[in-house]
């Protein structure tokens, strides 16, 4: 076992127990002295704000949830800066895992304030900047709600069917499924009949992980807490259908359908081995359908959509079935990885599926809804796209506006990471998409869509993004490396751009 392996496990085990509760904190707090010191390093950075931890935060585990703010940037200049702290946005080292720091130029940082979580509020203090105003408050943000739950509940089964399933895993999957459980309780539906009988021992060992008391579980003792949390997901998304807004659609227009050059080899890439799991599993999968956040070409999406009422035989034989094949010994072969930014599939009940218009975040805009009633394919089973309800506008726009805070932040990434595929999908297909959304009230699902509808409008510089959408498409499996030449015009291009997204955003969420 690593040095580094052994350290985090000798931490969690002993995280709960006073005298080295005291070690751990003043470690934690040494290592947020000497950010603290690196940030100063950097004056454009304007505030450093920490979030509170929890009751239980477990050392060795847990993350210390930090926020930067800068002045409004050029976008080089910023990146300049995430480059300076790379080692502890990307938590490159050991010992800066504890850290979870996100920066944000001024605008974005006032804009995620504004969308966070509303559990989150309320928790931030300022280590670092001028004082925050007393009276700052914003109003709750109901989409933010249902879209943290899922992503909780998606968390869960990525970690269960492609995760080490350690110590650190299993304890970040039971605190996941009891904060799920910890939301149906705050509502007024306060109990989930879940027919496998083992509630109390979920319940048991996901209130043991809040406390910080990490323990080793068997794979089927985790897949039936992801079964419980589904559960419980799809039992506070049933309450919120059935009182549905006006659908976006009376308020958008739409591109003319380009079919994503990418669709057939995302297809490929995944089906034959999708509809292969889906035939062994007896009767247990009603559908799989291809889904993708919409204006990329390499982040598509697996969903399965389960029958209901599944004993825990069932629901076991499936996990094990998912996770064999996303993470058996031949799996890359099966499933490649290329298409598939989160690889493995979402697994969700009907009601989940149903209600996939009021649960988003920045990874999972709701606007894939119209990605996948004009180029969902089905891979295998029943075509139940049917069954999904129409976002609404108010749903559309928030969802938008939590995808351009991060907008930033992730082109840094790609280029920093030297990522070809992830800066095709954000500056070529994802940028121009969220600008038509928000400036033009026009819904594109694919990147030939949201380009070729940014050279019939207003988008600046439209010329730039059409040259490199043709050189790329000529070029789809080989795309030049970052650094190369190809990419330059649009990098220069990009503070014009990302400056009007955000100011379309802010006049969009007031």
């Amino acid at each position: 076992m690593k040095l580094e392996d052994f350290s985090q496990r000798l931490m969690m085990r002993t995280s709960h127990l006073a005298p080295f509760r005291v070690a751990y904190a003043s470690a934690y707090g040494a290592a947020l002295l000497w950010l603290v010191a690196q940030i100063r390093r950097e004056p454009q950075v304007r505030a450093l704000d920490l979030r509170l931890p929890r009751r239980g935060h477990c050392f060795g585990s847990s993350d210390l949830d930090l926020r930067a703010e800068t002045t409004q940037l050029p976008a080089a200049e910023f990146f300049a800066i995430c480059d300076r702290l790379s080692d502890i946005l990307l938590r490159s080292k050991p010992w800066t895992k504890i850290f979870d720091l996100y920066v944000f130029p001024s605008a974005e940082f006032e804009l995620q304030k504004r969308l966070e979580d509303f559990g989150s509020q309320g928790r931030w203090i300022r280590l670092r900047g001028p004082k925050q105003a007393s009276d700052e408050s914003y109003p709750k943000n109901s989409g933010a709600y249902l879209g943290k739950l899922l992503s909780n509940y998606d968390f869960i089964g990525r970690r269960l069917f492609e995760g080490s399933l350690d110590i650190h895993q299993t304890r970040l999957i039971y605190k996941k499924t009891m904060e799920i459980h910890d939301a149906l309780l705050a509502g007024p539906r306060r109990s989930v009949n879940v027919r496998s009988g083992i509630t109390a021992q979920i319940l048991e060992a996901g209130q043991s992980a809040v406390k910080g008391r990490a323990r080793k579980a068997t794979f089927d003792e985790l897949a039936c807490a992801y079964a419980f949390a589904g559960a419980e997901a799809s039992a506070m998304c049933e309450k919120s259908y059935g009182c549905e807004a006006e659908p976006g659609s009376k308020q958008l227009s739409f591109t003319d359908s380009i079919v994503p050059e990418t669709l057939h080899r995302a297809v490929e890439s995944c089906g034959a081995a999708i509809g292969e799991l889906c035939s062994s599993l007896n009767g247990t999968i009603r559908s799989a359908v291809l889904g993708a956040v919409p204006g990329t070409d390499y982040e598509y999406r697996i969903y399965l959509v389960v029958r209901e009422e599944l004993g825990v035989d069932a629901h076991l034989n499936r996990s094990r079935a998912v996770r064999e094949l996303f993470s058996g010994p031949k799996s890359h072969l099966k499933v490649r990885n290329e298409f598939l930014r989160l690889r493995p599939p979402m697994v969700l009940t009907p009601v989940l599926w149903r209600t996939m218009h009021h649960w988003y975040n920045s990874l999972r805009p709701v606007e894939e809804y119209y990605f996948l009633m004009r180029h969902g394919v089905v891979l295998w089973g029943e075509d139940l796209r049917g069954d999904l309800t129409e976002p609404s506008r108010a749903d559309i726009t928030q969802s938008a506006a939590l995808a351009v805070i991060d907008l930033r932040n992730r082109i840094w990434a790609a280029l920093r990471l030297r990522q070809s595929r992830r800066l095709a999908d954000l500056v070529v297909g994802r940028l121009p998409t969220l600008w038509l959304l928000l400036a033009k009230s026009t819904v594109a699902t694919s990147v030939g869509e949201a380009v070729s509808g940014c050279c019939e409008s207003s988008f600046p510089h439209a010329t730039i993004l059409q040259k490199l959408y043709r050189r790329l498409g000529c070029n789809q499996q080989d795309l030049p490396a970052v650094t190369d030449e190809t990419w330059k015009p649009v990098l220069q291009s990009l503070t014009d751009w990302l400056d009007e997204l955000v100011e379309l955003t802010t006049s969009a969420v007031r």
